[in-house]
């Protein structure tokens, strides 16, 4: 029974846990896309308060990764995931709270404590992952995390958007009725709590033979040289984030000057590039797992230089081509996640929850960074060079995160192989 486990793909509940995220992204792009609403109609606040609104969630998600890291690998991760859950619903529902109250202040907190509470959701829920696939199956494991995501996305965009548009037009004057998918989603979030308290079970992992892991004689490191290695990943991950966050902040901007179109157009030509990427994410898995990453390395950055470059200078022809270069670039940088994702996942069983718990820390600290400098190269040297810049970057990244896996790779807890595994039946995979 023990063998036939470890040559499962995935434990007998990990697909109703993924599908579980369906309550939980229902107000990503909803939210995202109305705060600057918020900020003209309820708040009526300059743009330096609400670049704080948007800042303040990534702070919030940045100060309590090390902690929810910490915590997850000593304490029930379903009992995390329920806190993360309800105390992202309730600042939801703070958030509403705000707009009746007309407080500034208070959506800055509820903004705060939405990143805050976001970590002791992803963390423990990205360590359960972990546990409950094999690790040739990692990639395609966290695809479909991706691609449940995505799908509640884009419910939640589509009903939340088409309900506030909607209202907005009949009671202009009645922000409560405007933004009530925020209660909505506030308690959906609390439900997938819930449900994921109540029927997962976290001592349900994928049982690998002993021979698939590393053990003392393989390691070639010394201790120095592994933590040094560890050390080296978390920078390239922070250059990495902070590189990846230099021009997507722009990328709207930069539709909006160069097709001088409206900001529903603009909106049209980004929406199926950020939800398609998360919809192809369990295939893009997948065909990753079956490579080494230093290859898989090396063929999504040298691709996702080129597709920056042709976003720029081949899709500011026609707004069409735009939107489909950018599709397959967002495809690319997802495909980059997953790898990344897969690697940090085999470092260490026991401390998985601290890995997750310090790359979610580095990812938001280059997410801070990196608007700030690609911000500075828009308006000191030209629209373009947010993009050049980042295309100059993810190419010198390369021997940087070869250099990682060189000094990380013997270390591994769990080793790469390409050997095939015994399929099971797998409607998403």
């Amino acid at each position: 029974m023990e063998e036939r486990e470890s040559l499962t793909k995935f434990t007998s509940d990990f697909h109703r846990m993924v599908r579980l995220l369906l309550f939980i992204g229902l107000a990503f792009f909803y939210l995202e896309f109305m705060i600057p609403v918020l900020a003209d109609v309820v708040f009526m606040i300059p743009a330096t308060k609400l670049g704080l609104i948007f800042s303040m969630q990534t702070v919030g998600y940045m100060a309590s990764s090390p902690i929810a890291g910490f915590v997850s690998d000593r304490v029930s991760k379903k009992k995390l995931i329920l806190v993360g859950s309800v105390g992202r619903g309730f600042a939801y529902i703070v958030l509403y709270i705000a707009v009746f109250l007309g407080s500034y202040p208070l959506f800055v907190v509820g903004t705060f404590t939405i990143g805050f509470m976001v970590s002791f959701f992803w963390v423990p829920f990205n360590s359960l992952i972990g546990s409950k696939s094999h690790k040739d199956h990692r990639s395609n494991a966290y695809g479909q995390r991706d691609y449940w995501l995505g799908i509640s996305i884009m419910v939640g965009s589509s009903i939340g958007l088409t309900y506030s548009s909607y209202i907005g037009d009949i009671y202009p004057d009645f922000p409560l009725l405007i933004f009530l998918p925020l209660v909505i989603f506030g308690i959906a979030n609390i439900t997938g709590g819930l449900l994921f308290h109540k029927f997962i079970d976290e001592n349900l992992v994928i049982t690998i033979p002993e021979s698939e892991f590393q053990n003392s004689k393989d390691k070639k490191s010394t201790a120095f040289w592994v933590t040094f290695g560890i050390g080296f990943l978390f920078f390239v991950l922070l250059l990495s984030s902070t590189n990846g966050s230099i021009s997507k902040p722009f990328i709207i901007k930069y539709l909006l000057e160069v097709f001088d179109v409206d900001t529903m157009k603009a909106a049209l030509a980004w929406v199926p590039a950020g939800i398609l990427n998360l919809i192809l994410a369990p295939r893009l898995g997948k065909l990753v797992d079956k490579m080494q990453p230093k290859i898989t390395i090396l063929i999504t950055a040298s691709l996702g230089a080129f597709l920056t470059w042709a976003l720029i200078y081949l899709g500011s022809q026609n707004i069409v081509i735009f939107a489909i270069i950018l599709v397959f670039d967002m495809a690319i940088a997802t495909t980059g996640g997953l790898i990344i994702q897969n690697y940090l996942s085999r470092i260490s069983k026991k401390h998985r929850g601290k890995i997750f718990g310090l790359s979610s820390f580095f990812s938001n600290a280059g997410a801070v960074i990196g608007p700030i400098l690609g911000g500075l190269a828009w308006e000191l040297i030209g629209r373009k060079y947010p993009f050049i810049i980042s295309i100059i970057v993810e190419l010198s990244l390369i021997p940087l995160y070869w250099f990682s896996v060189v000094l990380t790779q013997s270390s591994l807890e769990e080793k790469y192989s390409l050997d095939s595994i015994v399929p099971t039946a797998d409607p998403q995979s």
